[in-house]
């Protein structure tokens, strides 16, 4: 595809995009974002969220965007807050980098936050997300997870009681020994 043909495809989506989005914010009586378009449309169509070029060569309208999307759940993009913590010592060992995918810096202190109907279950059910960090948090054994799964360590017992006291109504994970 040439540059002109991929322009040109690349205003076409953003167009038909915008209009379903529009539509589909205004059905849900919630708002729609782009990028929500975007991830519900590769979920869908089984492309990788981390490639979205592909949708470029579908060639969608609006109408094809809203019949693909009319009955997609977009609530998993924006699951609903059931708690937050706030911490004034931190349990994320240094060596553990921050994410700076938000304009807001916290000097003190680590935010996490449990949410309902988290799309993703995983570590367990329910689990803490500290965004600061991108990490997600078992809340039964204390071990850490990046966004690719990976193993980053356990935060210590008094941590992991420390968080769970603080989450009142919820039933959790139970403790690992």
């Amino acid at each position: 595809m040439s540059t002109n043909e991929w322009e040109a495809s690349l205003n076409r989506y953003i167009a038909a995009s915008s209009t379903a989005r529009q539509f589909l914010s205004q059905l849900r009586g919630v708002e729609i974002t782009a990028f929500d378009i975007q991830r519900a449309l590769c979920q869908h169509l089984g492309i990788d969220e981390e490639n979205p070029g592909d949708l470029l060569s579908q060639d969608f309208t609006a109408e094809a965007i809203l019949k693909l999307l009319v009955d997609f759940d977009f609530s998993k993009f924006h699951p609903e807050v059931l708690a937050e913590v706030v911490l004034e010592v931190p349990l994320i060992p240094d060596h553990i980098p921050r994410l700076l995918t938000e304009q807001t810096v916290k000097i003190k202190g680590e935010v996490w936050q449990v949410h309902k109907n988290d799309a993703d279950p995983f570590p367990s059910n329910p689990h803490a997300h500290n965004y600061d960090a991108g990490i997600v948090l078992h809340l039964g054994t204390g071990e850490m997870f990046d966004r690719h799964r990976n193993s980053k360590g356990r935060i210590g017992k008094k941590g992991l009681e420390a968080i769970r006291a603080k989450l009142k109504g919820l039933t959790l994970p139970q403790l690992a020994a």
